[in-house]
């Protein structure tokens, strides 16, 4: 069980993110570009450069406003958590950087409807699935806006959208890991607190891994041989 309720972790939500509404137009602002050569047919070094590194961003600062100063006094497992974001800060930058040099992608068959559709998911599904479920709940309008989960300042949002943007790069495997390990720890939470938006996120790391695997020829670096040819 969970030392928190469904409604202390959305009371969380929505004094943590009210300080920081100007912090989520930014992402969305920032990520959003990058996005947008990134699911095109032939994304550019410069591309993923963007994306990878406005993503790192989203995962340091979720790591450190949401775990480290908001969270830690509502379950101590945040520390370890914030960690394991920092973990991944790292990983992102390097793949953004070795993407630039290297200009490698990953250009599977259909991978940009699917990176596509789960950006969707990550950037707009999950918030508006929130808002609705705390406009049902009797708030009203801003605070229920407040109170969703938003991508850059939460944790789930920003991991659907970390498995949209690998779907699209040559990265190691490494960085499938806890990505994976949030989805699934995502799934029991949905199971424990009855959060049912929160079954997309596991579903979500499911299909991507699948896909990605079945699409990578290479057992180390995820999408190897597919930026030879031909975006399709």
């Amino acid at each position: 069980m969970l030392p928190y309720s469904r409604e202390i972790l959305f009371s969380v939500f929505q004094s943590y993110q009210s300080s920081y509404g100007w912090l989520i137009v930014l992402f969305y602002l920032g990520l959003l570009p990058g996005l947008w050569w990134l699911i095109r047919a032939a994304p550019g070094p410069v591309a993923r450069f963007w994306a990878l590194w406005v993503l790192a961003l989203a995962w340091a600062l979720v790591g450190q406003l949401f775990f480290v100063k908001t969270f830690l006094d509502y379950d101590f497992l945040a520390r370890y958590e914030a960690w394991l974001f920092f973990a991944q800060t790292l990983g992102l930058l390097w793949a953004g950087g070795w993407g630039l040099r290297s200009g490698a992608a990953f250009r599977a068959p259909g991978s940009a409807w699917l990176s596509g559709v789960m950006c969707c998911i990550g950037l707009l599904g999950l918030p508006l699935w929130d808002f609705v479920a705390q406009l049902n709940a009797g708030q009203e309008w801003p605070a229920a806006l407040s109170a969703a989960r938003w991508f850059g300042t939460a944790p789930g949002p920003t991991v659907v959208v970390t498995f949209a943007l690998l779907l699209r790069v040559r990265a190691h495997w490494l960085l499938w890991v806890l990505p994976l390990v949030w989805s699934f720890k995502a799934g029991l939470v949905a199971y424990w607190l009855g959060l049912t938006s929160d079954y997309s996120l596991l579903l979500v790391g499911v299909v991507a891994a699948i896909f990605a695997v079945i699409n990578t020829p290479h057992p180390g670096w995820i999408g190897v041989g597919r930026d030879s040819g031909r975006a399709k």
